[in-house]
């Protein structure tokens, strides 16, 4: 008799000290947040083999109880019905437990790569938006091709703008992750790349507005500059030098030259505002269209140069005719 309540009183010692060290080594998993997760899933499923064991050994100690329940007193056999209950009931609880943060740590494990996933994809279109915002300028040969470069821009800094709505369910994912303050930082740091983006992208699209707005101006006033040589030219460069014998057809001719001569210091100063503005255009067209743009430039020079000339000498030889027209008379 003596023995069985020895036996019990050691076994049931036994038990309730395996209890409290695995209520410890459940209570450290579950706070700690550093370790790895999957360290912490093969402890808790270690835990949880470790209970489902005991199992047999509660068993073993309730079978044990039943026997010297018969030879004992009703309050011992109280006392024991009491230690069992607590004993079971510990063991049961500590079963829910570990089974409980099992499921959380295989979720978080779940989250975690949904967040890597997302991570990694975003980090992806990041260096491929910013390899995009890196790439020169260099092809803007006209207007068209460079209202087509701010288009392909704008779409580029649509897409960086997008960047926050696929951060957000990465920073909700982090929420949810056990041990996620370097994952916050990671993801602060990437809020802080898509902010840099956003800035390269605006500073990109205002130099493409610029050259887009320098572009028309240059086409529209190169336009303009060869509209009027070529009408100078078809009055002071005829093919033939000889005038018309009609009064009123050289009046109108000398009125036109002598437009011509006034008009022409604006034009030389419409032509030296071209040649700044190529000036801006170079650094970012290909180089066949700044030599094009240049020897255009060059030729415009010429015909100038060589208008000034004959609108000089066309309209010495006006006056001339006008002169004797209207002595003729």
């Amino acid at each position: 008799m003596c023995s069985w309540w020895e036996h019990f009183h050691s076994e049931s010692e036994t038990f309730s000290l395996w209890l409290d060290e695995t209520e410890k080594e459940l209570e450290a998993v579950d706070a700690t947040t550093s370790s790895c997760l999957e360290d912490q899933i093969g402890t808790v499923k270690a835990l949880g083999e470790a209970l489902k064991g005991k199992r047999e050994a509660l068993l073993h100690v309730e079978a044990d109880c039943e026997a010297l329940s018969n030879f004992v007193t009703p309050g011992e056999a109280g006392f024991i019905q009491a230690r069992l209950s607590q004993m079971r009931s510990r063991w049961e609880e500590l079963g829910g437990r570990t089974e409980q943060l099992g499921g959380q740590l295989s979720q978080s494990v779940s989250y975690r790569q949904s967040y890597n996933d997302n991570l990694e994809q975003v980090k992806k279109s990041m260096s491929d938006l910013k390899e995009k915002l890196d790439c020169p300028i260099t092809l803007c040969a006209s207007s068209f091709d460079t209202y087509k470069t701010l288009q392909e821009h704008t779409e580029v800094y649509q897409t960086v703008e997008q960047l926050n709505s696929r951060l957000i369910p990465i920073s909700s994912a982090v929420k949810r992750l056990r041990g996620g303050g370097q994952l916050e930082e990671e993801v602060t740091d990437l809020k802080k790349q898509q902010r840099e983006l956003i800035g390269q992208a605006t500073g990109k699209e205002s130099t493409l507005e610029s050259l887009l707005a320098l572009w028309q101006r240059y086409e529209k006033e190169s336009s303009s500059m060869k509209s009027w040589l070529q009408n100078c030219e078809c009055i002071c460069c005829p093919d033939t030098d000889l005038l018309s014998a009609d009064k009123v057809k050289i009046k109108n001719e000398l009125i036109n030259v002598v437009e011509m001569q006034k008009e022409t210091p604006s034009y030389e100063a419409l032509l030296q505002g071209l040649v700044n503005l190529g000036l801006c255009l170079y650094p970012t067209a290909p180089e066949a269209r700044v030599l094009e743009i240049t020897d255009d430039l060059t030729r415009i020079q010429e015909r100038c140069t060589s208008l000034k000339t004959s609108i000089s000498h066309r309209k010495t030889s006006a006056a001339g005719a006008s002169v004797v027209t209207s002595g003729a008379i």
